[in-house]
């Protein structure tokens, strides 16, 4: 994943390109110098097993293995959002939810909300 560069056309005023984070066009194989480039097929097929993988976010969330230091990052698109958001979050899997933090500088600091991980709401 990283940055992809888009040229907007009839930009006006406006600016010239838009940022999205998301697939890239190169991968990194086990045991190669040099990332690889996907080919336009390949790209297509991994977008959507990701989007797949995404609508499985709850059994992701509660087959991860904290005593074996797994680390699953899931990240959704906000549009126009009036909650508490960007929110950065810790899985306690055996306490049912993921802490919630802001950040504050580099460090986490907590902020007493919680996300269920039972249906996904915000407390």
């Amino acid at each position: 994943t990283g940055f992809i560069v888009t040229p907007i056309a009839n930009t006006g005023q406006g600016p010239r390109y838009k940022l999205k984070y998301g697939l890239g066009t190169t991968i990194k194989e086990k045991g190669a110098l040099l990332p690889r480039k996907l080919s336009l097929n390949e790209q297509q097929q991994l977008q959507v097993s990701l989007q797949q993988e995404a609508m499985q976010f709850r059994q992701i969330l509660s087959s991860a293995s904290m005593d074996k230091k797994e680390v699953n990052e899931i990240v959704i698109a906000l549009r126009k959002h009036a909650g508490p958001f960007p929110v950065y979050a810790v899985l306690q899997s055996k306490l049912g939810y993921c802490e919630c933090f802001d950040i504050v500088g580099s460090q986490k600091v907590p902020n007493s909300h919680r996300i269920s991980i039972a249906d996904g709401t915000m407390t």
